[in-house]
This record gives C-alpha cells, structure tokens and sequence, in this order.
C-alpha cells in the first residue's frame, strides 16, 4: 500500500468536509475556466464519493503542478475511480492511457480523500511531462579521421614472379623464352634468385648446310634496393649467374655436340606496378657481362674448320611478368 502526504498544511480530518469543497470551490473556479477556453494537454474522468473533490477541481491540481504544459495537444487521459475502505481511508484507481500498446494502472490510498485526489493529480502531471518532454537526442559524435592506413613493405614478404623473356647478344638470333624467379628480403637488400630457359634455335653454314641448334638456360642471383611510390615501385640491381650453352651439331656425317657453363654479371632495373595487395606486374631490363665467349665451329671430314658462331660480349635480357607476395 502506498502511503500518500498531502500538499500544503491542510487537515485531514474528516470532520472539516465544508472548508475543504469551499477551497476545492475556489481553486477550481479560478483555472478550470481558463482551462475550458483552451485545448489541455490531458483528459481526465473523475468518478469519487459527494465530500471529495470534484473532477474539475482536480483538473486544477493537474493544471497547478503543469503550469504551462497543461496547454497543447492531449498526451495523457486520465480515469479516476475513488472508493471507501471499511477502516475509513480512501483508494483511488488510477488508469493512465498515453497513447501505447496498452495503458497503466496506479493505485494510491490515504487518510483523506483531498490527499489522494491531489496524489492522484500529481501522478497524471508528471505522466504528462514525461509524454510532453521531447526525447533526450545524444549529442552528436564529433566527425573521425579516418585512420591511416596501414601500410606494409611488400617487399620485406617472400614472393614468386613468372615473366615471358627474351635475350638479344648470348646466341645466334634474338630468343624469347619463360623465366621464374622467387625472393626474400634481409633488411633493406631483395634477394632474388631466378631461372630461365630460352627457346631453340638453329644457325647452318650456307655453302655446306652443315650447323648446329643452339639452346640456352640461365641461373642467376641478384640483389635488389626496391624504393616505393604509391603503387609504383624501382629497384636497381646488381647479380651474376651461370650460362648453360649447348650445341647440337646436324649436316655433317659426325655430329657432335657442345656443352658451356660460363659465368657472368648483370646489372638491372627492375619496376612494377601494385595490382592488388599480393599481386604486382613487374618490368625488368639487365645487361649481361658474359666472363668468357665461346666459339662453335663444325669440323668437315677433309679436316676443315668452318666458324659456326662467337658468343658476344655483352646481351640485354628483358622480363615481363607477374608477381605473387605471401
């Protein structure tokens, strides 16, 4: 049971019943009227015994307690029901509906039923300032920056490359041919490992037709400073590897063949463009020292020699290609 205090200082005594309606009488005839001319933020159904106060008496209650907020569009209606108990003390039924799914029920008890009717009229004005009151918006956050984006060395990730090649210098004729190649980083250093493989070809002596395929392969190690730009990226390289060079003699009544491993140095520029975060297109230019130049010549049966081909002294290799980062 809730325990109600009235306002003010008036008794609760049931035995002043006439001060308490000519009160009620005056406060209601002073702002029930002024209620009547303009729209009420509530309505309000009052239903309570002949020495309690009446329902305009406490729709003026519920205007005092408001002040300005009982003016405006209807937000709470409000049904009071008050009864007698056997010992004497009054319970009033309240019924809130705001508009919901489904409306509230309070119940208020008291030694007089000036008290609880003001109680009652209490609990229908904060209802109403709670309906009334917009709802609290959060301030609004304060725009971010959007953060940086991390960045990461590629390079400094292990890596596999394919590249369609070509050589012009280390045989006969230009050779186009397929390389790979893998890598790791040791600090500011790519190490790139790489093997190569060139295409036949053939070279013959026009007045005999007496010549020889020629095939080449390549293993090389070179080391790299790659320098990034955005998705662009350079890296000048130093290396050297190992030529295999073989000939197969054809036209004469003894062919023979040829094997040459020489060793050589290379200085190269290396770029590529950033596709994706693990994919990289990749362009490589090298110049190739050769250490030592072969010769290939085809030896008749009468014991002539004829000159077949010189290796020159210096090649240009080309790659393009692909590059896959782990």
């Amino acid at each position: 049971m809730l325990a109600v205090i009235a306002r003010g200082t008036k008794s609760s005594s049931r035995s002043r019943p006439g001060a308490l309606a000519l009160a009620g009488g005056l406060l209601a005839s002073s702002v029930a009227p002024a209620l009547a001319a303009r729209e009420k933020s509530f309505a309000l159904s009052w239903s309570a015994p002949a020495e309690c106060p009446s329902e305009a008496e406490v729709e003026a209650y519920v205007a005092r307690d408001l002040g300005a907020t009982a003016e405006g569009r209807t937000v709470v209606r409000a049904r009071g029901t008050v009864a007698t108990e056997s010992d004497g003390r009054y319970r009033v039924a309240l019924e809130l509906d705001t508009g919901g799914a489904s409306s509230s029920r309070r119940e208020l008890a008291g030694v007089s039923c000036e008290a609880v009717s003001q109680a009652a009229a209490l609990v229908v004005a904060l209802t109403i300032r709670a309906e009334a009151e917009p709802e609290a918006k959060p301030a609004p956050e304060p725009p971010r920056e959007p953060a940086p984006r991390a960045t990461t060395n590629r390079h400094a990730r292990p890596f596999l490359a394919a590249a369609v090649t070509n050589d012009v210098g280390s045989l006969p004729k230009p050779a186009v041919g397929l390389a790979i190649s893998g890598g790791v980083s040791l600090g500011w250093l790519r190490l790139e490992p790489g093997l190569a493989y060139y295409l036949p070809e053939s070279v013959s002596i026009a007045e005999t037709g007496e010549g020889a395929h020629f095939t080449l392969g390549s293993a090389s190690l070179r080391a790299c400073v790659p320098f990034q730009s955005g998705a662009l990226w350079l890296a000048p390289c130093l290396g050297g590897g190992i030529d295999l060079l073989h000939a197969s003699g054809f036209g004469t009544d003894e062919p023979r063949a040829a094997t040459t491993f020489d060793g050589f140095g290379a200085a190269a520029l290396l770029g590529g463009w950033d596709i994706s975060p693990i994919i990289s297109a990749r362009l490589d230019v090298q110049a190739v020292l050769p250490l030592a130049r072969p010769v290939f010549v085809v030896d008749d049966a009468d014991s002539s020699v004829h000159h077949l081909y010189e290796r020159g002294s210096f090649a240009l290799r080309s790659q393009l290609g692909l590059e896959l980062h782990f």
